[in-house]
Formats: structure tokens, C-alpha cells, sequence
């Protein structure tokens, strides 16, 4: 049965900062925080993996394939947010007479352009009342393109974001580090392959005239030349001093006018577009929605795939997903002393799989002593070995501890549950009052779900850090 815990302080749940693992590289973090290689079958920390972006997609409109346009600027091409609230904007649909439609195409040749990827039934749609056009509305503050003297288009992919005067040299600039960033890549990896001898003349004719697509050297040497050939002295100048440096003057009425604070745009609504920080509510314009995008981690010993989310952007499922929760025992404080209780924690070991672990704790290395802040005190950790029963649901529901092949008897058991073990450490050093941490290894077996599929033991350091006692 569970223990009680009467006149004794109880912990709560969350002990993300009392139970901390360390990592390969020594670093302390929670069960909860850490992956697990089943390669390498060590616990991998944030420092430990390498992260990357497996998919974008549109959190408004859902689409996990957004333009090639878009994707450059992490923005969605659909979808719009309100330049005054930050809500998204909603499409809104009005008919134009057939008398008006000539005149309106007249005013707008040359400025809508219709998309491809658009049924004609959606381009310009003639009903029998007239022409549908769109715009676009915020349904909270009723703020609309019509405001800002947005025409209405035929289509509604012919909503755009408006283009920057900077824009070139910002192409410029990126376009100048990209082929910097290419040259240096190709001259470290002349430095890594060096050329390769050739015995003779004919041998190195042959090779050129034949072979040259075959041999990396040859097409690394190519791009070398064009790398080489990049100017990286003028072209970055002179998108520099293409850049204004003076800031325009303030207008000479701008001492005499009355200020109405209902036409200027507040310093949050200047913020969300950077670009072109507009000062009146006149000037402001749609923002196109966000890519949101799922991650993709990777051991760094390895290189092999530790989480790997479905493409659905709808989907909260993963496709891979091996944490360190999965696969080794959670330890947990579950009673301190009070009073003049004698110095002894009890600690909840917890199993993870379906099969039974036998655990074992021993003293920690050197190494990790040398990357704790704090020094551990000494205690008396449980001598032997302890059987862990599978979790069971089923027998943590009904509270069931009768198993007939865990016949282990310890003084150093307080209890046992279904897949759970309460164990008793004691503290040798009772003068310390003071905030207490224990530091142990804690020894458990583990079966491979690859192949080769036996079983091995692993030890992972564990740093329990309590209160003050007493």
C-alpha cells in the first residue's frame, strides 16, 4: 500500500529542480528535459542534440506547403494579421455592378495580378448581379483595407505585401555573406582533401579529358576559381555607402499644428513593421501571418533522429520520440524529515518499461563531483540490488502490491508499490542544517529496441537536492 505521510512534510509533484540527471557532458538537468540515444544509449541533454526545422506551415490557414516567396521570409502568402490589433484579418466579398465592372477593371489594370494556382471561378467571378471583388476586415476592431485606400481585388491571392526601398541592398548584403560563407566552406575543405598525385602526364590527361566529373577535386577546384574571383572588398562598399546615414529633417509645421493622438500609430504598431515604422494610421498595412515551423532533434554522437514530429501541421503525434522518461526510473522525494526526525529521505523509484529492472545505487565519480556548485553530503545509500515490477495502470489503479517473484527484504525498503520501490537513504552528517544535496549513481538495466536486441546496464548520475532539515 502507499505510505502515509502523516506529521512528515510532504513534497509536491513537481520536482523538476530537486531530482536532476547528469548528462554525458555533465550537465544537470530534469528527467523531463532530457532525450535518450538508443544508440549511443546514453542521456542526451539541449547541449547534446542538434536541432533543426522539419516543416513550416500557416497556423491560420493550416498549409504545410506554403510558396517558395513565402517560405524566404517565413511568411505566409494567404494570410493577414491586423496592423491595428495583431487579429487575424477575415476575407470579405462584395458584388460590383456590370456597368461598374469597366470602369473598376480600368482603375485597376496594371496593379492585381491573378494566380495560377486559383480556379478561374475564383478570379474574377461574374455573377449574374456582377463582378465579386474582395477585401480584407478585422472582425474585433472593424479596421479594413478600404481605409487605407486598398483597392478591392479580383482574387484573393492578389493581397500582397508592399515592397521596401531597401529591399535591393538588403538582397545585396545577403546575397554578398552567402557566396563569403561558400568561398570559406570550399577553402577549409581544400585544406581537409588535398590534391592528389599523379604519376604521369597521360595518366593525368586521361583523367581530365574522361574523368573529371568522376574526381571531387575537379569540381571542388571550380568552385574554388569562382569563389575566388568574388570581390570582397568593393561590392560590399558600395551597398554600404548606398545607405543614407542622415535621418530626414522634421517638417517646418511640425511646431505649429495641432496633434491629433487618434491619426498616429502607437510605438507598438511602429514595431510590428520594422521596415517602414509608419507614424500615421493612414499609412498602415496588412502583415502577412507567420510561419510556424516543427522541430527536428539529433544526437550529436550519432547523428541519428531522437525526435521527429508527423508532417500534419494538425497532428500533435510523433513519428520518432525517445526521451529519457521512456527509458530510465524516475526518482522522486517523497518524505523528508520534521522535527526531531531522524535524518532519513525517503525515495520513490519509479519503472518505466514493462519489464522488471533490477537497480542498484553506488557512489558518484570524481568527475561529477568536480562539476557540482555545491558539495554533496555524505550519506548511506542501500546496499544491494532491488527488483522493480513493470508498471502496470491496471495495478496502480488498484493500489495491487502482491507480486510472488519480488521477494526481496532490505532494511533499506520502506515500501512497494506496483512498478514503484520507496527506499531510505540516511544522512551520516546530522550537523548539517543546511540546504542538504545527495549525489549518486544509480545502476538499472536496459533492453535495445535495435538491433543487436539484448539487454545492457547503464549508470546515470543523480543529484537529489532537498531543503533545509530540521
Amino acid at each position: 500500500l502507499v505510505p502515509s505521510f502523516d506529521k512528515m512534510a510532504y513534497i509536491s509533484v513537481n520536482q523538476q529542480d530537486r531530482v536532476l540527471y547528469a548528462c554525458s557532458c555533465f550537465l544537470l538537468s530534469p528527467l523531463g528535459e532530457l532525450y535518450f540515444c538508443r544508440r549511443c544509449k546514453v542521456p542526451r541533454c539541449q547541449e547534446c542534440v542538434a536541432s533543426a526545422v522539419d516543416n513550416l506551415s500557416c497556423p491560420n490557414c493550416v498549409d504545410n506547403g506554403p510558396v517558395i516567396e513565402a517560405r524566404k521570409k517565413n511568411r505566409c502568402g494567404r494570410c493577414f494579421k491586423c496592423p491595428q490589433c495583431s487579429n487575424t484579418l477575415s476575407l470579405r466579398t462584395s458584388i460590383l455592378s456590370n456597368e461598374g465592372a469597366n470602369d473598376q477593371t480600368k482603375l485597376q489594370s496594371g496593379e492585381t495580378t491573378s494566380s495560377p494556382d486559383v480556379s478561374k471561378s475564383t478570379i474574377g467571378s461574374r455573377s449574374p448581379g456582377g463582378t465579386k471583388l474582395y477585401h480584407l476586415a478585422c472582425s474585433y476592431c472593424r479596421w479594413s483595407t478600404r481605409e487605407v485606400n486598398i483597392k478591392d481585388k479580383r482574387s484573393p491571392l492578389d493581397f500582397k505585401d508592399r515592397t521596401s526601398s531597401h529591399q535591393k541592398q538588403i538582397d545585396d548584403l545577403i546575397s554578398f555573406y552567402k557566396e563569403f560563407a561558400n568561398k570559406d566552406w570550399m577553402e577549409r575543405e581544400q585544406v581537409k582533401k588535398p590534391l592528389r598525385r599523379v604519376k604521369s602526364f597521360t595518366t593525368s590527361l586521361e583523367s581530365t579529358k574522361y574523368n573529371a566529373l568522376k574526381l571531387p577535386d575537379s569540381e571542388l577546384l571550380a568552385n574554388i576559381k569562382h569563389a575566388g574571383s568574388i570581390s570582397t572588398g568593393s561590392s560590399l562598399s558600395e551597398t554600404v555607402a548606398a545607405i543614407p546615414t542622415i535621418p530626414d529633417p522634421l517638417p517646418d509645421d511640425i511646431y505649429k499644428t495641432a496633434i491629433n493622438l487618434g491619426n498616429i500609430t502607437t510605438l507598438e504598431q511602429r514595431l510590428l513593421d520594422p521596415t517602414y515604422q509608419p507614424t500615421f494610421c493612414y499609412e498602415l498595412w496588412p502583415r502577412s501571418v507567420h510561419l510556424i515551423g516543427k522541430k527536428l532533434h539529433r544526437c550529436k554522437g550519432c547523428e541519428h533522429i531522437l525526435i521527429k514530429a508527423e508532417i500534419s501541421p494538425t497532428s500533435i503525434r510523433f513519428k520518432m520520440q525517445q526521451i529519457a522518461w521512456h527509458s530510465i526510473p524516475q526518482v522522486r522525494i517523497t518524505q523528508l524529515p520534521k522535527g526531531d526526525a531522524p535524518c532519513e529521505i525517503i525515495i520513490s523509484v519509479s519503472n518505466p518499461s514493462n519489464y522488471a529492472m533490477d537497480i542498484s545505487f553506488s557512489e558518484c565519480s570524481s568527475d561529477l563531483l568536480s562539476h557540482l556548485k555545491e558539495k554533496p553530503v555524505k550519506v548511506i545509500l542501500p546496499v544491494g540490488t532491488f527488483v522493480l515490477t513493470p508498471s502496470d495502470d491496471v495495478g496502480d489503479a488498484l493500489e495491487s502490491t502482491d507480486d510472488a517473484d519480488v521477494k526481496t527484504v532490505s532494511s533499506f525498503i520502506h515500501s512497494r508499490t506496483a512498478g514503484k520501490l520507496f527506499l531510505k537513504f540516511k544522512i551520516a552528517d546530522e550537523e548539517s542544517n543546511d540546504r542538504v544535496n545527495i549525489a549518486c549513481m544509480l545502476k538499472f538495466p536496459y533492453k535495445s529496441s535495435v538491433e543487436p536486441f539484448e539487454m545492457c546496464y547503464i549508470e546515470v548520475p543523480v543529484v537529489i537536492r532537498t531543503d533545509k532539515l530540521g
